[in-house]
């Protein structure tokens, strides 16, 4: 028996990898999307563009590999579709999620993130509590900054399921009743800058007392967010 004073919340990351050339990939779109609207304190959503304006690294270079697209991983442990997750179910990626959801979460983490005065920088003050006395850890903190709001009229994503074609699967009504391409989405969750492309943070955490903060600092300069064509990325 373990007696702790406090259980960590977990929230399980998801990772999807896309690209507005990619035919199957509203999929991916449509998961996070819901997802975010319906458990938006529940999940750590990311996406990782490929072969398009936000792009921020080659595919060589995701935390996971990619053999093809569209692609997603659940804390970087399990391979799965974003949308259908491990099944063939409509939004099946929810039960997925959830199902991961009931791990023990390791260590509480919370972040104080700041945009500095002259707005270059995001500094992120993080304490990472753990419910247990710790000694031979090996732990890392990473930190991804994301952007929400990205959109170009010129962004065109490639649907494959235009017309109906492939069917009607739950919540795709925007794809399923669209063009061969869809212009004016709205893309939110995107990468833009990681903490392991800039070398890593070196945060790394062997011992903890229980339920005292392992504090650290971490700075984002938002001039380094470029795509792979060296274009800014970030709009607002």
């Amino acid at each position: 028996v373990v007696a702790l004073n406090t259980v960590p919340k977990k929230r399980t990351l998801l990772e999807e990898y896309t690209g507005f050339w990619c035919g199957w990939c509203p999929r991916g779109y449509v998961g996070l999307e819901k997802l975010a609207e319906l458990y938006p304190d529940d999940y750590v959503l990311v996406s990782y563009h490929n072969g398009d304006e936000l792009e921020i690294m080659n595919s060589n270079s995701f935390p996971s590999a990619v053999s093809g697209f569209p692609a997603a991983w659940m804390d970087r442990a399990t391979e799965l579709d974003a949308y259908y997750g491990t099944g063939n179910k409509e939004f099946g990626i929810a039960d997925d999620l959830a199902e991961r959801n009931k791990l023990f979460g390791q260590a509480d983490i919370n972040i104080t993130p700041t945009l500095n005065d002259d707005e270059t920088a995001v500094d992120i003050a993080t304490e990472v509590i753990f419910p247990y006395d710790l000694t031979d850890g090996d732990y890392t903190v990473e930190y991804i900054l994301t952007s929400d709001g990205l959109t170009d009229a010129t962004w065109g994503q490639s649907n494959y399921y235009a017309g109906g074609g492939s069917g009607y699967p739950k919540y795709m009504d925007q794809f399923s009743n669209g063009e061969s391409k869809v212009y004016g989405l709205v893309f939110n969750d995107v990468a833009v800058l990681t903490s392991e492309m800039l070398d890593g943070s070196d945060n790394s955490i062997a011992t903890a007392t229980a339920d005292v903060p392992v504090k650290f600092s971490y700075s984002f300069r938002l001039g380094n967010a470029f795509n792979t064509a060296y274009n800014p990325v970030i709009q607002n």
